[in-house]
């Protein structure tokens, strides 16, 4: 019963990071919204300046997010099945995946995402 507590707690602690990172998104996604409603606010109150700040800003958070997936929208990679990222009888995840968790993490820890883990 202990070797199940830990594969769920590993679960538990996979699933808790991947909805730290969505909650990032989440975070950039409202902070670009944001800064296009504020722009679309400017310009029918006539403030041109305060439109191009906020669209300036908008468009800086763009390209930030889109170096990264530009290249992938038309073509995007598959991505692997569960069983091939984490070892079900060792209760851990794949070498391969946590280096591929830790570089992402990391990427995404430079872009402004936090995690608490």
């Amino acid at each position: 019963m202990d070797k199940l507590d830990a594969i769920g707690e590993q679960i538990r602690k996979h699933l808790e990071e991947k909805n730290a990172a969505r909650d990032g998104a989440l975070k950039h996604s409202r902070t670009l919204i944001r800064h296009c409603s504020m722009a679309i606010r400017a310009v029918h109150r006539n403030d041109r300046k305060v439109a191009e700040e906020h669209i300036q800003s908008a468009n800086e958070l763009v390209k930030t997010l889109s170096k990264k997936y530009m290249n992938k929208i038309a073509n995007p990679p598959l991505g692997k099945k569960f069983q091939e990222c984490f070892d079900i009888r060792r209760g851990k995840p794949s070498d391969e995946y946590v280096k591929v968790y830790g570089k992402v993490k990391k990427e995404l820890g430079n872009s402004g995402v936090e995690f608490q883990h």
